[in-house]
C-alpha cells in the first residue's frame, strides 16, 4: 500500500486572509500521486480555509459555534470555483485512490454539518473514493491521524460552563476581533498589500512583535502599531468571550483579564 500525508494547505475562496497561492504545484503533485500509484491520500487537517472565507464571516461576531444549514453549498462552492484546477486534479486522484480528509481547526464547521460534509466530499470525487472524518485510524499502518489542534488550547473548541454552548476557538475570535478593531487601522494608513499578508500569517502569534519592529525599520507610519495592538489585546480579554473562554479552560485563571490591564500599563 502507498499512502502519503498532507495537511494545512488551507485552500480559500481567494478573499480575506486566504493566500494560497500554489494550484499549479498541488495539481503537478497529485497528478504525481496518481503516476506513483498512490492507494491513499490522507489530508490531515485544514485542507480547506473555511473560519476565514467571505462567507463565514458574513455570520458575525457570535462567539459560538455558528449555523451553516442553508448555505452549505455556498461555502464549498466559493472554494471550489477560486482553485477549479486544483479538485479537477483531486478528482482524477480519487478515480484511483482514495481520499481521507481529516477536520481541523480553520474548517471545524465540517464537524457540525453532514451536509457540508458530503458536499466536500462531492467536491473530491464522491462519497465511495472521499471519507472527512474528525479523526483517522489507518488499521493496516496502524497510525492515527489528528490535526492537532485537540491539543492547544487556543485552536480547540471549548464548552461554555453556563450555557453549555459550544465556544468558537480562542484564535478564530482573537482573528475577527483584531479585523474589526486593528486591522482596519492598518487599511486606513494604507499599509502595503503585501505587508499585511505577512500580518495576517504572524498575528495569532508572537512574532507579531517582530513584525512590527520590521514595519518600524522599512515604513515611516504615523501610528504606533506595537502601542495601538498591545491596548487592541487587552480590550480582548476584557470581553465576554475572553471571560468565558479563560473559564472553561483555565478556571482559575479567569482573574488574568482584570490585571492584564495593570501588567500593560492600561
Amino acid at each position: 500500500m502507498k499512502k502519503v500525508y498532507i495537511s494545512d494547505l488551507h485552500i480559500g475562496d481567494g478573499k480575506g486572509k486566504d493566500d494560497f497561492s500554489f494550484d499549479a504545484e498541488l495539481i503537478e503533485f497529485l497528478d504525481q500521486l496518481i503516476d506513483f500509484g498512490c492507494d491513499e491520500l490522507i489530508i490531515a487537517g485544514d485542507g480547506l480555509e473555511l473560519v476565514n472565507s467571505s462567507l463565514a464571516m458574513s455570520f458575525g461576531s457570535s462567539i459560538f459555534v455558528p449555523d451553516t444549514r442553508g448555505i452549505s453549498r455556498d461555502l464549498i462552492d466559493s472554494i471550489t470555483k477560486r482553485h477549479e484546477g486544483v479538485f479537477k486534479a483531486f478528482q482524477r486522484f480519487s478515480k484511483t485512490g482514495k481520499i481521507v480528509y481529516v477536520i481541523g481547526n480553520h474548517d471545524y464547521y465540517l464537524l457540525f454539518d453532514s451536509d457540508l460534509r458530503k458536499h466536500l466530499a462531492e467536491a473530491f470525487g464522491g462519497l465511495e473514493r472521499v471519507s472527512v472524518l474528525p479523526y483517522y485510524f489507518d488499521p493496516e499502518m496502524r497510525i492515527l491521524t489528528l490535526h492537532g489542534n485537540q491539543f492547544d488550547a487556543v485552536n480547540r473548541l471549548s464548552v461554555d460552563r453556563e450555557t453549555k454552548e459550544i465556544l468558537i476557538p480562542f484564535s478564530e475570535y482573537m482573528s475577527r476581533y483584531m479585523l474589526e478593531h486593528f486591522d482596519s487601522n492598518l487599511q486606513r494608513i494604507n499599509v502595503p498589500e503585501h505587508i499585511l499578508k505577512d500580518y495576517h500569517n504572524v498575528s495569532p502569534v508572537l512574532d507579531v512583535f517582530n513584525w512590527f519592529q520590521y514595519i518600524r525599520d522599512f515604513y515611516d507610519l504615523k501610528l504606533d502599531l506595537m502601542n495601538l495592538w498591545n491596548e487592541t489585546f487587552v480590550k480582548m480579554l476584557k470581553t465576554d468571550f475572553s471571560k468565558a473562554w479563560l473559564k472553561a479552560n483555565y478556571p482559575y485563571m479567569r482573574f488574568l483579564p482584570d490585571y492584564s490591564l495593570i501588567g500593560m500599563g492600561g
